[in-house]
């Protein structure tokens, strides 16, 4: 949704915004509600298009409650955050360490990379198969920010 485009009003099944929330339509949560969700939460959200009307509904964002410390440091190349050294504030090259994550999760944040959601390759392939919309998905080896 745009001023400069303002026929476009079209929702997708998840919705990017400037928060980098995960903002999801009531289809998305019916999929995504029966998968690995261990740690995530719906929470009601109402979207105002540009022409100021609230779009019909409902919309939740999908919140990942507890971040994962799963970055693998010997096999990633970033920047520390020189306020916080716990974060990282670019990654050139990214690392995971999958027996810090945990098996139940299939949608995470990373701790020291929190802006980005990651979604394990079994709940991106149910995602493509129910056609939802509006995400695309990168390989953590292809990953930079």
């Amino acid at each position: 949704m745009s001023d400069e485009f303002p026929s476009d009003i079209k929702t997708e099944d998840f919705i990017k915004n400037m928060d980098g929330l995960l903002v999801v339509s009531a289809r998305a949560r019916e999929i995504l509600e029966g998968q690995s969700l261990k740690n995530n939460e719906f929470l009601p959200v109402s979207i105002i298009n540009h022409k100021d009307r609230k779009e019909k509904g409902p919309f939740f964002i999908l919140h990942q409650v507890l971040l994962q410390d799963c970055v693998d440091s010997g096999k990633t190349v970033a920047k520390e955050n020189p306020i916080n050294p716990e974060l990282f504030i670019s990654v050139s090259k990214l690392g995971l360490d999958e027996q810090r994550i945990d098996p139940e999760v299939g949608l995470f944040r990373m701790r020291r990379i929190p802006d980005y959601p990651v979604f394990r390759d079994d709940l991106v392939g149910k995602i493509k198969a129910a056609g939802l919309t509006g995400l695309k998905f990168i390989q953590p080896d292809a990953f930079s920010d």
